[in-house]
């Protein structure tokens, strides 16, 4: 019995979150937010009840960036954490402009796209990678 057997996604936890968030240059201030300990077991719960890793990564990105768990750096922790899970999945990033993934971030906070939207989006700046050269 080989071949078809789905590997489950690996997923995020709090404790990559806050390693992330404690990460991001240009704080003024760490830590979680009033009600930021709630609002980041959310997203990580609809991540994992999520199916596909570009929707997981949007919607995990998504949560973050709306609910604002931590006191400083919402944003640019949102773009690392869907980065790291993606990444975590097998997944590697395009050679993408710095400019591209400000924008695309900025987006989501401003105008709330889709999760379908963002998770194109992802689809189309990342790529599996081969687990086996010679396949």
């Amino acid at each position: 019995m080989t071949g078809n057997v789905k590997k489950k996604a690996a997923t995020i936890t709090k404790d990559i979150l806050m390693e992330i968030n404690e990460r991001v240059p240009f704080k003024t201030a760490y830590g979680l937010s009033a009600g930021g300990d709630a609002n980041l077991d959310f997203a990580i719960y609809r991540t994992g009840r999520t199916r596909g890793i570009d929707c997981k990564a949007a919607v995990l990105m998504k949560s973050i960036v709306q609910s604002h768990p931590f006191i400083d750096g919402n944003k640019r922790t949102a773009f690392l954490a869907a980065k790291t899970l993606l990444e975590l999945n097998g997944k590697t990033w395009d050679a993408i402009h710095e400019y591209t993934k400000d924008a695309f971030t900025l987006d989501v906070a401003n105008n709330d796209p889709s999760i379908n939207k963002m998770a194109k989006w992802f689809a189309n700046h990342t790529k599996k990678i081969k687990s086996d050269p010679l396949k």
